[in-house]
């Protein structure tokens, strides 16, 4: 259908004046550089940086996309140390929260009002209220509380407790653990499964990944993958595993039945790290945990599509869509 030249102007004006953001767009905190580099899904380039924060080790963003939250990995004094919340739409700093030590991890809830923070240093998530911009609460969920992971229903954040071989159920209309899971030694970086039955944890100390029940509450299948593993994706399918070998120097491929070792791995130098599905694309980012670039790698093939060079070391990955 034609529009006529009337709706057709009105159209031109609101698109010219909405913000236009790439489908997807990523970003990914660059600690020493103080910043975040923002890049196209599509085109995989980097598009922009927010500057203006304080070693980010993470960034999230709130359920509708208007928002992104960074904490700061610095260890400093009270009123030096904040979480730092962005406007989206242009890339600025809008207010930050001031912060007792330094946060590691972030969720948000997905009312978009709270984020969940570990502090593995005090055996702590710390729950920061955005409105009131202040903490409201910490929760004690095992010592050295480590990675986070929201549930699809939207009702609990679970914990991995890397000295408790344990992860922790938080409820989120109660702030209390509920519920505490065993999920093998020194759980770390974790993915829930497409259903949300299963939560897939990665081990450095047992080069491992395993498979954690969320109703039995305890491992039911594990695999040996590499050493020094680290992240931890669902590929687009939901069967697919993608998971980094820090001291191996390779992404592994597994079936997520856990049933078979892995059956396709692919040399990536120096220490693959942080790992991320683009999911829509067919595309996986890695980042290293030494260099300053990111891998572009496809899922099927395990080609190396690009390579995209960091101000610095890249770590966590965001995407919205």
């Amino acid at each position: 259908m034609k529009l006529s030249t009337f709706n057709a102007s009105v159209l031109a004006g609101l698109l010219v004046s909405m913000p236009v953001f790439a489908a997807p767009t990523v970003y990914i905190a660059v600690s020493d550089a103080d910043e975040v580099s923002v890049l196209d899904g599509a085109t995989d380039r980097i598009v922009g940086t927010i500057s203006g924060l304080e070693k980010p080790h993470e960034i999230v963003a709130t359920p509708d996309g208007q928002t992104l939250i960074a904490g700061s990995l610095q260890q400093k004094a009270m009123d030096d140390t904040n979480f730092s919340v962005i406007e989206r739409s242009n890339g600025q700093v809008k207010f930050k929260i001031p912060m007792e030590g330094w946060s590691y991890h972030q969720v948000v809830t997905p009312d978009g009002r709270y984020v969940l923070s570990t502090r593995p240093s005090e055996a702590l998530v710390r729950v920061v209220d955005l409105d009131a911009r202040r903490v409201i609460k910490s929760i004690a969920a095992g010592s050295a509380a480590n990675h986070l992971l929201l549930s699809n229903d939207g009702r609990y954040v679970f914990v991995s407790n890397e000295r408790e071989d344990a992860i922790s159920q938080i409820d989120l209309r109660t702030w209390s653990v509920t519920q505490t899971m065993s999920a093998g030694r020194a759980p770390g970086h974790m993915v829930m499964s497409p259903d949300g039955k299963l939560i897939y944890v990665t081990s450095h100390d047992t080069d491992q990944v395993s498979a954690v029940s969320v109703s039995l509450g305890e491992v039911v299948d594990s695999c040996r993958v590499g050493k020094g593993l680290h992240g931890i994706d669902v590929g687009d399918d939901g069967k697919t595993l993608f998971v980094s070998s820090r001291t191996d120097n390779k992404l592994y491929v597994l079936d997520a039945s856990l049933q078979k070792k892995p059956q396709r791995m692919l040399e990536l130098s120096p220490a693959p790290y942080h790992v991320k599905v683009i999911k829509g694309t067919g595309k996986v980012y890695v980042a290293s945990h030494t260099a300053p670039k990111l891998w572009v790698i496809d899922q099927t093939t395990l080609e190396v599509l690009d390579e995209i060079e960091l101000p610095a070391v890249g770590h966590h990955m965001e995407v919205v869509y």
